[in-house]
């Protein structure tokens, strides 16, 4: 896992505040040993003394680091390790946390400690959402695949982003954005769009499970998401299903919801 916007500094491949073989020299905290370099970087997260951090490759040793102003034109080359830049500077919400960003199929947000970070995935991998990890085998439908490309923001039902101009776009008024079709559509009423079932079994996939304080936040959360066929929510709970084929073990809940194909043009 690695942090976004690719560019050279001291012949060191960044993507965002993250880079392979890379190091910082001195402003050590304390060293530990963690179980990957993801658990590092949140190690330095959790400090609000840690500024930046190394990770050697080799024996999963952490090296928090502390300097008020560190930049990436700081950074060493160093072989097997892995260096970082913390960003404190955005919010965000648990909903966000997984979200893939529309500019490319490596890229996710991370939310932790109500702080979001763009990360990204390593070995050439692409991020699945259904999954929530990185992967050979993700079908990538989030991502700009050509340059005409307009892909939908998981957050942000109005606007999608526009491939040839690298740039975020509103639909028109009264207008939501199809992830399926990747086009402004007329937008409708979110009730309309399930259908109600009081006792079902249905053979399926969670996709999600997230903390809501309102059933509307979960059906809209449902509409996101391209999987999504299927929700339920009790308590507070907001569980989102993929519906699959008569193999799978089904399933007995109360009060689902089930998505209808209504979609205007």
């Amino acid at each position: 896992m690695v942090l976004i916007t690719i560019h050279q500094a001291f012949s060191l491949n960044w993507i965002g505040q993250n880079a392979y073989d890379c190091d910082f020299s001195g402003n050590d905290i304390k060293s530990q040993i963690v179980n990957n370099f993801e658990a590092c970087w949140i190690n330095c997260l959790n400090n609000p003394n840690c500024t930046h951090y190394a990770f050697r490759l080799s024996d999963n040793s952490c090296y928090p680091k502390s300097k008020n102003g560190i930049s990436q034109g700081e950074a060493i080359v160093k072989v097997e390790h892995i260096c970082g830049i913390i960003d404190r500077t955005k919010q965000c919400l648990e909903m966000n946390d997984y979200s893939p960003e529309p500019s490319s199929c490596r890229l996710y947000y991370r939310c932790i400690n109500d702080y979001l970070n763009l990360v990204g995935c390593l070995n050439n991998q692409l991020f699945d959402p259904s999954t929530k990890e990185c992967s050979n085998y993700s079908s990538c439908y989030y991502g700009c695949r050509n340059s005409t490309d307009k892909v939908g923001y998981v957050s942000k039902t109005e606007q999608y982003y526009d491939c040839q101009t690298n740039s975020t776009k509103s639909c028109g008024q009264g207008q939501m954005f199809d992830l399926r079709g990747k086009k402004c559509i007329i937008s409708v009423l979110k009730n309309s769009m399930f259908e109600l079932k009081k006792n079902v079994k249905f053979s399926n996939v969670k996709l999600e499970e997230i903390i809501v304080n309102k059933k509307f936040l979960c059906l809209k959360r449902c509409i996101k998401i391209i999987n999504c066929k299927i929700v339920q929510y009790k308590d507070n709970i907001c569980k989102i299903f993929d519906e699959l084929s008569s193999n799978f073990q089904p399933l007995d809940y109360n009060d689902a919801y089930f998505k209808k194909d209504i979609f205007l043009n």
